[in-house]
């Protein structure tokens, strides 16, 4: 029987506290450009988790206002789950996840076609990644 690996551990911590909406799942499926950005984003995420023994849950899911039919946005929703984690703590947190991100994303923009490109622009200003305080 093989021995897990540290990283292999991680690895499958982390992809049980990633979830993925079913309309994520969908645009994925349909979507190149939106599979890569999302991609980004989890790396993102393993970048922050990395180097820190907390833990997270982190949903990815699609927003609509059902009044204004073109509102959507793309959330990353991330909770801590251990609630003793004071308020500048989380805050903190959360700019250095975003940071990480923003970062990735960035990068992905930078190896992509000018058309690529702004087809991910478009994908990110629909992107926001909130915290549960």
């Amino acid at each position: 029987m093989k021995k897990n690996t540290s990283n292999e551990v991680e690895y499958k911590k982390l992809m049980n506290n990633i979830i993925i909406d079913k309309e994520i799942v969908k645009e994925i499926n349909s979507n190149t450009l939106f599979l890569n950005f999302i991609k980004e984003s989890e790396l993102g995420i393993r970048d922050f988790i990395k180097n820190i023994n907390i833990d997270f849950r982190f949903n990815f899911i699609i927003r609509k206002d059902f009044e204004i039919r073109e509102w959507e946005k793309i959330i990353l929703n991330i909770t801590p789950i251990n609630d003793d984690l004071d308020f500048d703590t989380r805050i903190t947190m959360w700019d250095e996840i975003d940071e990480k991100i923003r970062k990735r994303l960035k990068s992905l923009m930078e190896r992509c076609s000018e058309r690529d490109k702004r087809t991910i622009q478009d994908i990110n200003k629909r992107f926001f990644i909130e915290m549960n305080l």
